[in-house]
């Protein structure tokens, strides 16, 4: 998996996002034995995930993008990648917050391509 990503979010024991710390995922990394259940702010807007048989490649039309990855700790073959306009909770912790004026929109487009290796 690639993911362009300088910061994560930290979670506290309730699993309510509390703030941002430096990531260790700066770069393509295996999954391979990884538990995940992390949410990373990420510095471009897209991100591939790689496998011997396909290639998955997800964008976004938005500056500031953030991506859920979750890896189940009694399954190794299946992984859930969710991307996000902000983490989890942001009306609470304000992170990645965005806020619209009255009669303002936001339109965000996502788009997630697979190729066949």
């Amino acid at each position: 998996m690639l993911i362009d990503s300088s910061k994560k979010i930290v979670f506290d024991k309730n699993m309510s996002p509390i703030k941002l710390t430096t990531n260790n995922y700066n770069s393509e990394f295996q999954i391979k034995d990884k538990n995940l259940d992390d949410c990373f702010s990420l510095l471009k807007n897209n991100i591939e995930f790689k496998t011997p048989n396909y290639n998955i490649n997800i964008s976004s039309s938005a500056n500031e993008n953030y991506i859920q990855v979750y890896t189940p700790p009694t399954e190794k073959n299946c992984i859930a990648i969710e991307p996000l306009t902000a983490p989890p909770d942001s009306l609470n912790n304000n992170i990645g917050l965005q806020i619209l004026n009255p009669e303002e929109e936001y339109t965000i487009n996502w788009k997630i391509e697979l190729n066949n290796n």
